[in-house]
């Protein structure tokens, strides 16, 4: 595959989300891969690979919503809406429980943000539920991709974060040639002016979030 090169008009993207646990138990079941604080997030040029309409759409976890929003602001993005929601199935078609914190957790949000115009859609037929098995812990399902591709045409496409090569898209990440993910995004476009900082007043993001120090709102 060609090295990468934006810019982009759609990108997958997939964070390693760090968060605390309240209890010594529920620690032990975090992921136990690599993980970025929401500051380091945050901190991502994620700008400098988009064209200057464009979409991403990105993979969040449901005890994070609101540093999630902090984190698509301060990328200079707007959220729009729920692209996809994955409902997790094992191999056999049961449904895959995780853990909760209420209540034992299944479904996985993508969220459709907009750079400028955003994308147009291609076919307006496809459907936000993604019912497909779990795999290698965080990759998501083949299907997601072919839905995307779907969605918003033959553009040009990258996966961040991403777990392997896939035909028809550029990949950025560590599993893939190893190199810091901060710089494989600003090797991805020649020539970008970085984004990050110039227009944004500095942001505090606390550097790891305790899922039960939240503010819940509402009923």
């Amino acid at each position: 595959m060609a090295e990468p090169r934006g810019p982009y008009a759609v990108a997958a993207i997939d964070p390693p989300w760090t968060w605390s646990a309240r209890s010594a138990k529920g620690e032990g079941r975090s992921p136990r891969y690599p993980r970025m604080t929401i500051a380091e997030i945050a901190s991502l040029p994620v700008r400098d690979l988009l064209a200057p309409d464009a979409v991403v759409l990105l993979w969040v976890t449901d005890p994070l919503l609101p540093r999630a929003l902090d984190v698509v602001r301060t990328w200079g993005l707007t959220y729009k809406t729920v692209g996809f929601c994955w409902t997790k199935r094992m191999p056999s078609g049961a449904e895959h429980l995780g853990g909760g914190y209420y209540t034992r957790a299944n479904p996985e949000q993508c969220w459709v943000l907009t750079r400028g115009k955003g994308v147009s859609r291609a076919d307006r037929a496809v459907r936000r539920l993604l019912a497909a098995p779990v795999r290698a812990h965080s990759e998501k399902p083949d299907q997601f991709y072919s839905e995307v591709e779907r969605l918003f045409g033959n553009v040009r496409r990258v996966d961040v974060f991403a777990r392997r090569k896939r035909d028809g898209w550029d990949a950025l990440g560590d599993e893939i040639d190893g190199r810091d993910i901060h710089d494989a995004i600003r090797q991805a476009v020649p020539g970008a002016t970085p984004w990050f900082g110039r227009i944004l007043p500095a942001v505090h993001f606390p550097a790891t979030v305790r899922v039960a120090s939240l503010p819940v709102t509402g009923p």
